[in-house]
């Protein structure tokens, strides 16, 4: 999930038809208005995602965070995820695709 704001700056040219507009329910129940994107070349880091689907969630929801976007688990799980609390950093360790 890409916030407006972040979304705006990353200039994502989508030709007709490739979005539609779709619903997402909050935890609280409250409903936000989303639109679906395919991004083609999406980096985390130094890891390269082709053909990235990415939700933009418009709406008062979706308005003044101060940060950029979610991380869904379909990119997580190609990862073990390591927290430095103490640096306040996020490692991202490839799965071995053989130990899946």
């Amino acid at each position: 999930m890409l916030y407006p704001q972040y979304f705006s700056q990353i200039h994502v040219v989508a030709p007709p038809g490739s979005y539609n507009g779709d619903t997402l329910f909050t935890l609280a129940g409250k409903p936000v208005p989303i639109k679906h994107f395919i991004v083609k070349r999406l980096a985390l880091g130094d890891w390269i995602f082709g053909d990235a689907e990415v939700v933009v969630p418009f709406g008062p929801f979706a308005q003044g965070r101060n940060y950029d976007g979610l991380i869904g688990r379909n990119a997580l799980s190609h990862f073990n995820l390591m927290f430095d609390y103490q640096n306040r950093l996020l490692w991202f360790k490839p799965i071995d695709a053989g130990s899946k």
